[in-house]
């Protein structure tokens, strides 16, 4: 009978262990992430009307951060780096204008609730930039005129996502964020942007 006892305690302790480590422990984690984003700028030019244009593109990074388990859920903080594809252009029959995005760098904080032993669902903020790259290219009495120029946009990051344990290791998730960029200049324009990006990403603990 004790030996029944004893194993059946064994037993339990090693199913409630196991149960513990299936939810998130306070950890480092890194991987990375790949989706589209959907950019929308406004410009202004002086002594013209603002003009609004749309580009989509592929994107990818790499994430890193640390995760910590809280009452029901997780806290986490994340740093990003990664590029996109996204790029516009305008031609006319004298110049041409183009538009290209660059590298991607931000920080995140994220707070989750768990929805399963395995899944958290979460929401997130933080602060984005964005380099971005622009030539313009004018045709005059036979003159080609070539101009180049550059900026960093910066703003806050606000979105939700959700992650799921693949093993227990790896984690899985999506993620769908919005970023407000702040107004610059570029190319003699006033460019106000704004990007939503949707991404899918894998990371492992360590």
């Amino acid at each position: 009978m004790l030996k029944k006892t004893t194993l059946s305690t064994v037993i339990a302790a090693t199913l409630m262990s196991c149960g513990a480590a299936s939810v998130s422990a306070n950890e480092f984690y890194a991987g990375a992430e790949a989706g589209w984003s959907d950019a929308h700028i406004e410009a202004t030019r002086t002594n013209a009307n603002v003009n609004g244009f749309s580009s989509t593109g592929f994107t990818y990074g790499a994430i890193a951060g640390y995760q910590m388990r809280i009452p029901d859920g997780m806290l986490a903080f994340e740093v990003n780096v990664g590029d996109n594809a996204t790029e516009y252009e305008q031609k006319t029959a004298t110049s041409s204008e183009s538009m290209e995005g660059g590298p991607q760098y931000g920080i995140t904080a994220k707070l989750g609730t768990s929805i399963h032993r395995y899944s958290h669902l979460y929401a997130l903020a933080g602060y984005q930039w964005q380099d971005m790259d622009a030539q313009a290219t004018t045709i005059s009495g036979g003159t080609r005129s070539v101009t180049t120029d550059s900026a960093t946009f910066g703003g806050p990051k606000v979105g939700f996502g959700l992650q799921t344990k693949a093993t227990r290791a790896l984690t899985l998730r999506a993620e769908w964020s919005r970023t407000i960029y702040d107004e610059e200049t570029i190319l003699d324009s006033k460019l106000d942007p704004e990007e939503s990006r949707f991404t899918l990403g894998i990371v492992g603990k360590f």
